[in-house]
């Protein structure tokens, strides 16, 4: 060897991976139209693989075989199938004889070595990103899903925890809430009751305030002050009709029940006999009916069964406390004599002095409570109860769901959006769990394909490398470029 030669050796060869069927074909290792031929080669390897053994078959774990699974092949079958050879040199088994025709095909112009370098640019180009992208695609997507799961799931709780809190709220079990929303104004009475044993505790504050009042304005004795506050302490909760006329009403509710006009159609003309002769042309027949005045009742007429009921309710009939009108009479002076006991703890923690001081009413007794402020805080709490009373949250529902069948239904249906927001997040949580496991169960089955492609990837540049290199006495043959971050 001369000195060239040996400086020769000392040089390895560099090829990129993805000039590696260009550099074969340069230096003429391989013709230029092996692809036709390795097409050929590759229906004789699909033609072959099926009457292989199903053990070797499964030893190969791949169907798309190269020259190097070839020769596997054909180490196996010689332990199958056994290696004798006729006086030709012809192995005598059939299979086996086939794979070394195929191996044969494949060495010449060597075709296997451009076939093999085909395939690991593309693993290296394609293959294993591809793979690697979709496993950090299912990656990404069981993290979403693990996230909204958890969204939703929190959600659930929210809203569930929401349902709870309203239904805790107004008193009810949230099993039939409609139901029981209708069943909650039973305990209107009660919320009257317990209103008419508080509210005598604001008399004192009345008492201060007309006194104040009439001190400082000079109003006449015969002025009236906090009319609706004053009719409810005299003579309590009585109804709207006698707040009104000054005398009980004559009658709360008349019903009477007529015939069906279906079952007397055969009758002739319908005859009510009202206990008394009444001339159809007499004035004001229709006003008044058993000496009871029904000119400002309301006659509801309802069908039902083969009887029409009718049923006269009046508003006047309700309670001074029930009836929207006297209770916001009442709120309003609860909230005019709240205001005075606010103004006069705000003019007695001041530090001005202003002309209503305390010395100016030293001699009037009924004016001492506006002046002291431990009584005067006393009366405000007194007026704020009863007012809480009256105006808190659940009583104001009550209201509304008796004097309003919509409201009922949309308070009902309010309730019930959260149970039935939370059942919908609960089954969008269950998809992203479903989800969530699908891309799972593709990562487990994608990441051995991919380890398996870049072993065999890693195998091919090996044996490349090792032919190209023998061909090149031996010289260190590299193959540079992404294979080797694999």
């Amino acid at each position: 060897m001369s000195s060239g030669d040996a400086d020769e050796q000392l040089f390895p060869i560099d090829i990129h991976y993805y000039k590696l069927i260009d550099w074969l074909v340069d230096r003429r290792h391989c013709d230029l139209k092996w692809l036709n031929e390795a097409r050929e080669i590759q229906g004789r390897v699909k033609r072959a693989l099926g009457d292989l053994p199903e053990q070797i078959k499964r030893a190969l774990h791949v169907t798309d075989l190269h020259y190097y699974d070839c020769i596997d092949v054909v180490e196996r079958l010689k332990v199958l199938d056994g290696d004798e050879k006729t006086l030709f040199g012809q192995y005598n088994s059939p299979r086996l004889k086939e794979w070394a025709d195929i191996l044969k095909q494949y060495e010449k112009k060597n075709i296997y070595l451009a076939e093999c370098a085909q395939i690991l640019i593309r693993n290296v180009k394609y293959e294993v990103p591809a793979l690697r992208q979709q496993i950090s695609k299912c990656h990404s997507t069981q993290r979403d899903c693990e996230r909204k799961e958890g969204e939703c799931l929190a959600s659930v709780t929210t809203l569930r925890n929401k349902f709870q809190v309203s239904c805790k709220e107004m008193n009810i079990s949230g099993e039939r809430v409609r139901e029981e929303l209708r069943s909650l104004v039973n305990e209107l009475p009660g919320v009257y009751r317990d209103t008419m044993v508080v509210l005598p505790s604001v008399m004192d504050a009345m008492a201060g305030y007309e006194a104040f009042t009439r001190t400082i304005h000079n109003r006449r004795a015969d002025e009236k002050f906090l009319p609706m506050l004053s009719y409810i302490l005299k003579h309590g909760n009585v109804t709207v009709y006698e707040w009104k006329h000054g005398n009980p009403p004559p009658e709360p509710q008349v019903q009477c029940v007529l015939p069906s006009s279906t079952n007397t159609a055969n009758e002739g003309a319908l005859e009510i006999d009202w206990g008394g002769d009444l001339e159809a042309g007499q004035d004001g027949a229709g006003e008044e009916v058993l000496g009871v005045d029904t000119s400002g009742f309301d006659i509801v007429v309802e069908e039902s069964g083969t009887t029409e009921e009718i049923t006269a309710v009046d508003p006047e009939l309700q309670p001074l406390l029930e009836s929207p009108q006297t209770r916001n009479l009442l709120l309003n002076d609860l909230m005019e004599l709240k205001e005075f006991l606010s103004q006069r703890m705000a003019e007695l923690t001041s530090n001005i002095n202003t002309v209503l001081g305390v010395e100016q009413f030293n001699d009037d007794v009924t004016l001492h409570g506006v002046q002291s402020g431990a009584k005067l805080q006393e009366m405000l709490d007194n007026v704020t109860k009863v007012m809480n009373m009256l105006t808190n949250a659940r009583v104001q529902h009550l209201f509304l769901i008796k004097g309003s069948p919509r409201y009922l239904d949309r308070l009902s249906q309010s309730l019930l959006q959260h149970q039935e927001l939370a059942n919908r997040a609960a089954s969008q949580a269950d998809v992203y769990h479903g989800k969530g496991e699908e891309a799972g169960i593709m990562v487990e089955q994608l990441e051995p394909q991919l380890a398996v492609l870049v072993q065999r990837t890693k195998h091919l540049q090996g044996k490349i490398a090792a032919d190209i290199s023998r061909r090149y006495n031996n010289r260190v043959v590299n193959i540079m470029g992404e294979i080797n971050q694999l």
